[in-house]
C-alpha cells in the first residue's frame, strides 16, 4: 500500500546511464521534468527502487529522493504542467 509520494531528482553525467535510469523511474512513475519523477509507493518499493537507481550511479553523479507524506499532497502547488497524481489500486489499459 503506497505510503507517500517520491520526489526523485538526479543529476548524472554519462548519457547511458541517465537514460537507464530515467527508464527505471518512468516504469514507476510520472516525469514531471526533465531529471525529477513523482511516484507513489510503499517505503519498501522505495528502498527496492532506490537500489536499482543506484547500481547507475558513478562518482559526481547524484540523487535525491524526497519523501511527501499522502496526507499532504493536497499542500503541493503545480504551476503549468500535470498535476501531482493520485495513487490508485487498480490501471485502465
Amino acid at each position: 500500500m503506497p505510503d507517500a509520494l517520491y520526489i526523485y531528482a538526479y543529476d548524472i553525467t554519462n548519457d547511458r546511464r541517465r537514460v537507464r535510469a530515467s527508464r527505471l523511474l518512468e516504469d514507476h512513475g510520472a516525469r514531471v521534468q526533465h531529471s525529477i519523477f513523482e511516484i507513489i509507493q510503499s517505503s519498501a518499493e522505495f528502498r527496492r527502487l532506490v537500489h536499482k537507481v543506484e547500481q547507475e550511479l558513478e562518482p559526481g553523479d547524484r540523487l535525491r529522493v524526497y519523501s511527501v507524506p499522502l496526507s499532504a499532497i493536497s499542500a503541493i502547488h503545480c504551476y503549468g504542467g500535470a498535476p501531482v497524481q493520485e495513487g490508485s489500486d487498480w490501471w485502465l489499459l
